[in-house]
């Protein structure tokens, strides 16, 4: 199984995958995490390329292939055989995030970023995908205050990062029902994380909701 995690900068991706695999590993379940662009020895070079400040004046649809490179390594090295060893894979990020990023707010196409992605993939699909949405101000925000990395692709205009959450809306409403999850990032963390728990148990462990009590 494959579950991805996507959202803007500042969404709380990476908080939510920890608390996801644990809650995955206290059911007995074999999970491992992986992030995109990176996590095999090309990828990690590619993503030093991708965020470096140096290269702002990258070409889109050199940045739409870098990402693709990336992408089809993480996939031969390491999604794909983990799929076969029956080990389920959560994904900080997967092709979604060039749909987006590249194909959307970049404005080079949807249908082309797809085709590239097919190729990239091999066709393989996450099964169920949580988008966090955030405000991009709150979102900024929480990237300032965290001292977390500050890569090149936190140094964009306000204005791209408004169309990649107006892109996320849109692809989530499409697909609401199907393997698309809408989370509320705007919550404090603990609640966040509440939503999370409550479609992995119904979706994944076929448990009941679990009650929320606000303020606690």
């Amino acid at each position: 199984m494959i579950i991805s995690f996507e959202g803007g900068e500042g969404s709380g991706k990476s908080s939510v995958i920890k608390g996801a695999l644990r809650l995955i590993q206290t059911h007995g379940m074999e999970v491992c995490v992986f992030r995109e662009p990176g996590d095999t020895e090309i990828g990690e070079q590619i993503r030093n390329i991708l965020h470096d400040h140096k290269n702002s004046n990258i070409s889109l649809r050199t940045e739409a292939l870098l990402y693709q490179a990336a992408r089809s390594e993480l996939v031969d090295k390491k999604i794909r055989p983990a799929i076969e060893r029956g080990v389920t894979v959560l994904l900080d990020r997967f092709y979604d995030s060039s749909i987006v990023y590249q194909g959307m707010a970049r404005g080079l196409g949807i249908e082309e970023i797809l085709h590239l992605t097919r190729f990239a993939t091999g066709g393989l699909d996450p099964d169920l995908t949580f988008y966090l949405d955030v405000d991009v101000q709150e979102g900024l925000r929480r990237i300032r205050e965290n001292k977390r990395e500050f890569n090149r692709m936190d140094a964009q205009p306000v204005e791209f990062y408004e169309k990649v959450r107006e892109a996320y809306l849109n692809l989530c409403r499409e697909n609401l029902g199907g393997r698309w999850v809408y989370i509320n990032a705007n919550q404090e963390f603990p609640n966040v994380m509440l939503d999370v728990t409550k479609e992995l148990n119904e979706r994944i462990f076929h448990e009941g909701a679990i009650t929320r009590e606000r303020g606690t």
